[in-house]
């Protein structure tokens, strides 16, 4: 029997899989431990290699405890081999897949939200505000995932002052993180008493877009993760161009680079798979 190859992006809501060329979605919920959803996917006596992608930093074991599951504890590949003698898996950061699933996205899958004055470069910043909010540079071949989503949330935009007391009282440390994504989104709104998509949120997604941008100087910006395109019409378009622009003797640099939306769900399952079966 022919080996099976399998792509997996896993997230704080749903799993996404990719077993040659036949895609799955589950929910992330549905499985108390890693495992359980590895016996799901896994058939036995058959030769598997799989390449998972989920967030957090990558060990240097090759193990990952991801942020967004943590009832799921550490995993690692030794774990799984164990149990499965049959099975090769990789894990890698999901901003990584995300990357890769770029180099095959296709025109009708992005969605310009502002258009710069330099062309599209091999150097891309990948934004992806999801569960978490996830950050990755890419330079040509080259993918650099980073953990930019927790730096210090400095208290910008509209209500900041009201949100930022409640928030740190709660967790302590404020990352933009915890405005800049899908439980942000939630948690600054129950703070407001409000729905949809508040200012601050929107203030908070460009000042973090300029300071990725002075940080890693791209040539292209991509916005993946679920947030950005369900909520895309609830965007204030104009406030999110004030708001990134407002970089000070840097704008002219934020503002020559062209953004895009990433509308297909599926592209870090797609750079997965990509990488366990080029």
């Amino acid at each position: 029997m022919q080996d099976v190859f399998i792509g997996m992006d896993i997230g704080g809501t749903h799993v996404r899989v990719l077993k040659n060329n036949n895609r799955t979605l589950l929910k992330t919920a549905d499985f108390a431990t890693f495992m359980d959803l590895m016996d799901v996917v896994i058939q036995p006596c058959i030769s598997t290699k799989i390449v998972c992608a989920l967030a957090g930093p990558i060990d240097h074991q090759g193990g990952v405890c991801p942020p967004n599951i943590k009832r799921w504890g550490r995993i690692d590949p030794a774990m799984i081999e164990k149990k499965y003698p049959q099975v090769n898996i990789r894990f890698i950061n999901d901003l990584v897949a995300h990357a890769h699933g770029l180099d095959n996205i296709q025109p009708k899958d992005l969605y310009s939200l502002k258009k710069g004055t330099i062309p599209d470069g091999k150097k891309v910043l990948l934004i992806a505000p999801g569960t978490g909010l996830g950050v990755a540079f890419k330079d040509h071949d080259h993918v650099y995932p980073s953990e930019a989503g927790h730096i210090d949330w400095p208290a910008y935009g509209e209500n900041s002052a009201l949100v930022h007391e409640a928030l740190k009282k709660k967790y302590g440390h404020v990352s933009f993180e915890r405005i800049v994504s899908g439980r942000g989104l939630e948690e600054v709104n129950q703070i407001l008493n409000r729905k949809g998509v508040p200012p601050i949120f929107v203030q908070n997604l460009a000042r973090f877009i300029a300071n990725m941008t002075v940080t890693f100087l791209p040539e292209t910006i991509y916005l993946g993760g679920g947030i950005i395109p369900h909520h895309l019409k609830e965007i204030d378009q104009d406030l999110f161009l004030k708001s990134l622009l407002d970089q000070g003797r840097f704008s002219d640099i934020v503002n020559r680079i062209n953004i895009y939306v990433i509308m297909d769900e599926f592209t870090a399952l797609k750079g997965a798979y990509k990488l366990v079966h080029p």
